[in-house]
């Protein structure tokens, strides 16, 4: 399947924007992110299965396992 021109696998969420801010590479999402802080909500859109949809997602800090 081809998005903006590019290809991506069938069957997998492709994040095109963020708080309607367009997502081309992983630093546009990166860069929202840290702009905000846990318990912040984030609209992300994605193509899914031919169309896009919008999800309200709620940051977390995720602490990191010990090895």
């Amino acid at each position: 399947m081809l998005v903006d021109e590019q290809p991506f696998a069938v069957g997998m969420d492709v994040i095109t924007a963020a708080e309607c801010e367009p997502v081309r590479r992983a630093i546009d999402l990166q860069r929202v992110v840290l702009e905000r802080g846990e318990g912040d909500v984030v609209t992300v859109t994605v193509w899914r299965d031919g169309s896009e949809r919008s999800f309200e997602i709620e940051l977390e800090v995720v602490p990191l396992e010990a090895d």
